[in-house]
């Protein structure tokens, strides 16, 4: 009760039995079961039971010291119904979960009678309980097995060695039962990960989980018997960032995304608590891991430690350097941050050449009305968009393409890049609003890296910047190609690589003497062009 008064954790698992159970003290452990059961029912709580760990006695009655649940269960009913029947006739009409082993039990994958015993179990179980939901565990990385009930619900074990991005992936095949999953997430011990590692950690995979819409998730043994006369229980300090992310989750669910970039990850929360973002830095500390844009009335940013921080607005947008663990950000404007979700564009990556690029944008409208109004290309800067204003109608509900043609100057550095539009138009109210698209400029049959190193010079105390080019050919087609190194002060430096094949690297080298100098202030520019071509 003290774990859960101060977490304010709403669900529990309680076990039926513990190691220590005979027939001789079940009644005492009903008791206790019983104790607790009408305070989570007084509280506003609920829970779910599990048959684990099994009495040793019961284990010993059965000749194996390391029985399961479903064992158990689909052994003779005489062999254990005197264990299940005081909790069963106290709680078997209220309670409709029942976990038949604990994460770490998840074997069963490897039993070829695992359909007819889980069958037998249904039926022992049904004649028992209403409607019962039985729970079997299950290891996320083990192959989903097709031959047995559909009427079982699984609790899938997701160690730490399964990365959040990896979770996707492995419930693929999980899908037209996402309903009837317990993620239940694993986390290494403090003698195994910094503390500040596993809290991120903890929190990424919660919201990944979540993300998933499965029927629940949960983690175990986040607690730590105390030293002290009465038994107590001490928490470790993920159990608070579990509760403080699970208040934030509850009556929510993830409905989209904001493309970012890869600087960060910003999911879109909405449902019954009301709209939220969560956002985490995959590049903590870049340019790319800072927000600037307008949130809504009142945005506050929420840590997993449930600080609050309301968010600056600046020039008409918020400004906030988003931290590698995640934060959650409420009071903002819901239809908005949908409306920047729905902003999408068909192919991000813009081959290096000098022609007009068509892409088609796309605007979709999550505001109970139509909306009307332009949209104007605003960056990046020095590029040119025709048409240069595109003017729309777009009913509520629907989405709109509108094609574009950009072009960019010569002198466009390669790499990621924000595509940048200002939009001008009327919903519940004018709105005159500025979205960003992460893009890419760059060659896709060739990879091009540069270094730059200071050397000491002919001349004493003078230092020579020596630059080096290394470009690979990852296409299919022999490419000749000019490199060249500028360097303001300092004539062009170009070589030629005369028919580079498939898959080979060339490296060509530049010395500029006397220009350490010079590159305390001012940039060195590397680059690549086609012998013939655009």
């Amino acid at each position: 009760p003290d774990l859960l008064e101060g977490t304010d954790i709403r669900s529990i698992v309680l076990s039926v039995w513990d190691h220590d159970t005979d027939l001789g003290n079940i009644e005492d452990r009903k008791d206790q079961v019983d104790d607790m059961m009408q305070w989570l029912y007084l509280s506003g709580r609920t829970a779910a039971l599990s048959l684990d760990p099994i009495p040793k006695a019961l284990a010993a009655s059965m000749n194996s010291p390391a029985v399961d649940p479903i064992t158990v269960l689909g052994s003779d009913r005489s062999q254990w119904i005197a264990y299940l029947t005081p909790t069963l006739l106290s709680h078997g009409q209220r309670i409709s979960r029942w976990f038949l082993g604990s994460p770490d039990q998840a074997y069963a994958f490897y039993d070829p009678n695992l359909p007819e015993v889980t069958e037998n179990v249904i039926e022992q179980y049904s004649a028992l309980a209403p409607t019962p939901e039985l729970v079997i565990p299950w290891r996320i990385d083990q192959s989903r097995r097709r031959d047995v009930s559909d009427d079982l619900y699984y609790l899938l074990d997701v160690p730490p060695g399964v990365p959040a991005d990896q979770m996707p992936a492995y419930l693929e095949q999980w899908d037209d039962i996402r309903d009837k999953l317990t993620l239940s997430l694993r986390e290494p011990p403090a003698n195994q990960m910094t503390h500040e590692r596993r809290v991120t950690d903890l929190a990424i995979r919660m919201l990944t989980a979540w993300e998933q819409q499965p029927g629940a998730i949960a983690v175990s043994k986040l607690w730590t018997s105390a030293a002290q006369r009465q038994s107590a229980m001490a928490p470790d300090p993920l159990l608070g960032v579990f509760a403080n992310i699970a208040h934030q989750l509850a009556g929510r669910r993830i409905v989209g995304d904001l493309n970012m970039g890869e600087g960060v990850k910003v999911c879109i929360l909405d449902g019954p608590a009301g709209p939220a973002l969560v956002a985490w830095a995959q590049q903590p500390g870049a340019d790319a891991s800072r927000m600037n844009l307008f949130l809504g009335p009142n945005p506050v940013a929420v840590d997993v430690w449930g600080n609050q921080t309301p968010i600056p607005l600046y020039d008409g947008k918020h400004r906030y350097d988003v931290p590698e663990t995640p934060i959650f950000i409420t009071g903002i404007d819901p239809k908005l941050a949908l409306f920047r979700g729905g902003f999408t564009i068909d192919q991000p990556f813009i081959e290096s050449t000098q022609s007009e690029h068509e892409r088609v944008l796309t605007l979709t409208n999550p505001w109970p009305m139509t909306i009307s109004g332009h949209m104007r290309i605003t960056g990046p800067e020095g590029w040119v968009s025709k048409p240069t204003r595109q003017y729309f109608s777009i009913p509520s509900g629907r989405s709109v393409q509108i094609p574009v043609a950009l072009s960019f100057p010569v002198s466009e550095v390669a790499g990621p890049k924000n595509l940048t539009a200002r939009l001008e138009f009327t919903a519940d109210q004018p709105m005159l609003i500025d979205l960003a698209l992460p893009i890419e400029v760059g060659l896709e049959d060739v990879t091009f890296n540069a270094t730059i190193a200071l050397v000491p010079g002919k001349e004493p105390g003078t230092e020579d910047a020596s630059a080096a080019a290394v470009v690979t050919n990852t296409g299919t087609e022999t490419l000749s190609l000019y490199v060249y190194a500028n360097l303001r002060g300092h004539p062009i430096q170009e070589k030629i690589i005369a028919e580079l094949d498939p898959g080979q690297t060339a490296v060509r080298r530049f010395n500029f003497p006397g220009a350490g100098e010079a590159l305390r202030s001012s940039a060195i520019r590397l680059g690549v062009r086609e012998v013939n071509g655009p």
